[in-house]
């Protein structure tokens, strides 16, 4: 009994040690490699891309459109998931990756049918900048196209991730204004509410900027003081 009993926590410690040394392997894998040299098709002249002490990249190119293509593979090589989850956001495509879960988000921000429209914000870039996000795109599908295997994110859902496209940028800006304009409506509806009940110092009172931020150019807001009766 006690054989069979020391037998059984041997194995099961070694399934433990070699589950966990499969999950360490995999996210050592996953991460993006930053030292050494690449080849890759997109940039007319060499680039660097470094990071400094507190990880940020650092780019020395020729021009922009070769800097354009290497901020694309560093944002690729950092934050790839977030900025799918952003673009999907935006287009109403996150049951791809969730499933029926997301559904309905997918429903109420398909309404914008903002993929159609960064498709014709495209149409209006000039040239110039056409290009250059165009190298944006190469750059991000370079740094995907390196993976060794696909990231942890995608691992867990089961899924693969996507090409990216110049129009999902935009995407991304869109996804930024849900995030911060979704209760508009409803917030200007209590500022409403507000006015009529107490008046237009109420309002000018709690819309008032924060005194702990800071303006750029260390500009400061009078404060709005009101006499609220007893």
């Amino acid at each position: 009994m006690k054989f069979k009993l020391k037998t059984t926590l041997i194995t099961s410690a070694g399934i433990l040690t070699l589950s966990i040394g499969t999950g360490y392997g995999l996210l050592w894998a996953n991460l993006p490699q930053l030292e050494g040299e690449i080849l890759l098709q997109g940039p007319e002249h060499a680039t660097s891309l470094e990071r400094d002490a507190l990880g940020t990249a650092v780019i020395h190119a020729t021009n922009r459109n070769d800097a354009a293509f290497t901020l694309g593979y560093a944002h690729a090589q950092d934050r790839f998931f977030q900025m799918d989850l952003l673009r999907r956001n935006a287009a109403g495509e996150l049951a791809e990756l969730f499933g029926e879960g997301a559904l309905e988000l997918d429903k109420k921000h398909r309404f914008h049918q903002f993929r159609k429209r960064a498709q014709h914000a495209l149409t209006q870039l000039s040239s110039q900048h056409l290009a250059m996000l165009e190298q944006y795109t190469k750059g991000v599908n370079a740094a995907l196209k390196a993976q060794r295997i696909k990231s942890f994110e995608y691992l867990l859902s089961g899924t693969a991730p996507s090409p990216w496209k110049a129009e999902d940028c935009f995407l991304v800006i869109y996804s930024m204004y849900l995030d911060l304009q979704a209760n508009t409506v409803q917030r200007e509806k209590v500022l409403e509410r507000l006015r009529q009940s107490f008046g237009p110092q109420m309002t000018a009172f709690v819309t008032q900027t924060n005194p702990l931020q800071a303006a750029i150019d260390d500009s400061f807001l009078p404060l709005t003081h009101i006499d609220i009766p007893p």
